[in-house]
């Protein structure tokens, strides 16, 4: 992975995104001054309003900047690798994409100029960010514990399923679930762990049949979200899935409404594919699924897939 300390060759950048906290001049013919501005106003001067700051008319800009850094430092540190969409859905979710978007890169060419993340490029010319030793610094100083991670992230050769993984979390938790990644899953499960334990492996106990035999495996989603009535799995798909993939997916779906080590049942598995041919692999396999139960005859206790 390549270190480097500008924005994509010629990236286009959008200068038409306004500042929502700005006062920029509104010409609505509808505002009705007030008496005897009229008069004020000299000979070919248009009315102007003005409008409001938003957040930044209660809050200082510094103030803000503060606490917009100090969250996405934390997210780094969470993660140990991040995008700048990461960024977007973590610190700006109530906005639109593209004001998210654009703020988030406002504050990564903030901190990446102050040196507290460094800029890296993946073989697959993706690019992510690493927690810098100043940036770890800068933490300290406002009493929060962290870890450079930027000699983790030169090892990395093609995170992207790891990246993807962090945004549907985050994604779920703008909706306001619990949610985390596989490395979280683990930690958490193993968390009250005594010596003498074994280590839990996943969270799902499933039997699967491939090329005539029978496996128990021990599944774990690459993310999870705990909503009200039970588990959401998700499935980062980057590649066409084999034979043994294939009924995993397929034991995985059957086990709908099952018990997780968690507690709750699963309620949902939603998968996300990197193409469109590994999405119609996907359907293809719910739909040989889904003939299969349709030939069992329907009774009490089986599984009736649609």
């Amino acid at each position: 992975m390549k270190n480097t300390h500008e924005d994509r060759p010629g990236a286009p950048r959008d200068h038409t995104h306004l500042d929502p906290g700005a006062e920029l001049p509104c010409h609505s013919d509808a505002e009705l001054l007030a008496p005897g501005v009229e008069d004020a106003l000299s000979a070919g001067q248009t009315p102007r309003c003005l409008v409001p700051r938003g957040l930044t008319a209660q809050v200082g800009t510094l103030a803000l900047q503060d606490r917009i850094w100090g969250r996405s430092l934390l997210l780094v540190d969470r993660f140990r690798v991040i995008r700048t969409i990461d960024i977007a859905v973590h610190c700006f979710a109530e906005r639109p994409f593209k004001a998210a978007l654009s703020a988030a890169q406002r504050a990564v060419r903030g901190m990446v100029k102050a040196k507290l993340l460094a800029r890296y490029r993946t073989d697959r010319f993706m690019t992510v960010y690493g927690l810098t030793q100043r940036g770890v610094e800068w933490l300290e100083d406002r009493g929060l514990e962290s870890s450079a991670s930027v000699r983790r992230v030169t090892d990395m050769t093609n995170p992207e399923h790891r990246l993807w993984s962090q945004f549907l979390t985050l994604c779920a938790e703008a909706r306001g679930w619990k949610a985390m990644t596989e490395q979280e899953l683990l930690q958490m499960l193993n968390r009250d762990l005594k010596p003498s334990q074994t280590a839990i492996q996943g969270l799902l106990h499933v039997t699967t049949r491939s090329a005539g035999k029978r496996r128990h495996l021990t599944l774990r989603p690459d993310a999870v979200a705990i909503e009200p009535d039970g588990i959401c799995w998700f499935e980062v798909d980057r590649s066409a899935r084999g034979s043994d993939r294939a009924s995993s997916l397929r034991a995985l779906v059957l086990s709908m409404g099952a018990k997780t080590s968690l507690g709750p049942p699963m309620r949902r598995v939603v998968v996300f594919s990197r193409t469109s041919r590994i999405h119609l692999r996907v359907l293809a396999t719910l739909d040989g699924l889904v003939k299969d139960s349709a030939t069992v005859g329907f009774m009490e206790g089986r599984r009736q897939l649609s």
